[in-house]
């Protein structure tokens, strides 16, 4: 059991609605891949659990909501979240760098907590890491940079595909023709090329595979708000 404050912060339900579904030791488990231990067990939901309708009635719940109404709700959110800080970071940081140590990777840079204390983290960079360690095949939410060897275009390109996600990915290279057949190559929403700084209002951002459907921002961010309509005319003298 992890050490909280507040231990019911911690919990193997899923909402839906106005109810807790609880995993009951059942569902996807979640291991410490240091160790191999079972932190937890989330929900696996199915269609008795109505999670998509009560999610569409939710929505026109929300949409009905005055944009005061809505704002008041979110910064409500934000200051629980603020208040409790220092647990959800333990639980959502329940998972460490030690199991792509334990699999020949060599930490070159950082590794250990920072000495701000609490929940922050030295930013760290991994090398010789293979396709087997956890870093490789889940979303790491922190200063953590693994590197991996490789030999040819098709090699890194096939490892960078080899995900359940796909929201951002990036490449550095002079070579135009290069730049160009990585960048269709690669199963992203998302592409940056020589530069990290992809985000902006007047870019769609989103993902495919896990990482979602549709985009928010610019034009197309829209398009989930509009309904189409088409006029097909016939007979006109």
């Amino acid at each position: 059991m992890l050490a909280l404050q507040d231990t019911s912060l911690f919990r193997e339900a899923a909402l839906v609605g106005d109810r807790w579904v609880e995993a009951n030791g059942h569902g996807f488990a979640v291991a410490n891949p240091s160790t191999g231990a079972i932190i937890s067990h989330v929900p696996d939901l199915g269609a008795a659990e109505a999670a998509i309708q009560v999610a569409e009635a939710g929505q026109k719940g929300w949409a009905a909501r005055t944009a005061k109404e809505c704002a008041q709700i979110l910064r409500r959110w934000f200051e629980l979240m603020m208040v409790h800080q220092d647990d959800l970071g333990r639980i959502l940081t329940a998972e460490h760098v030690a199991d792509a140590l334990a699999k020949r990777g060599k930490v070159t840079l950082g590794g250990k907590p920072h000495a701000l204390g609490g929940t922050f983290w030295q930013p760290t960079i991994i090398t010789g890491v293979t396709a087997e360690t956890a870093v490789a095949r889940e979303e790491t939410f922190g200063p953590l940079a693994p590197i991996f060897r490789f030999e040819t275009e098709a090699e890194v390109i096939a490892s960078a595909n080899d995900t359940d996600f796909g929201l951002a990915s990036y490449l550095f290279s002079r070579n135009l023709a290069r730049v160009f057949l990585v960048s269709e190559a690669l199963e992203y929403g998302m592409v940056g090329v020589n530069t990290s700084f992809i985000s902006t209002a007047r870019a769609p951002f989103g993902g495919v595979n896990a990482s979602g459907l549709g985009r928010e921002r610019s034009c197309h961010g829209l398009d989930d708000f509009l309904e189409l309509k088409i006029v097909c005319l016939g007979g006109i003298q």
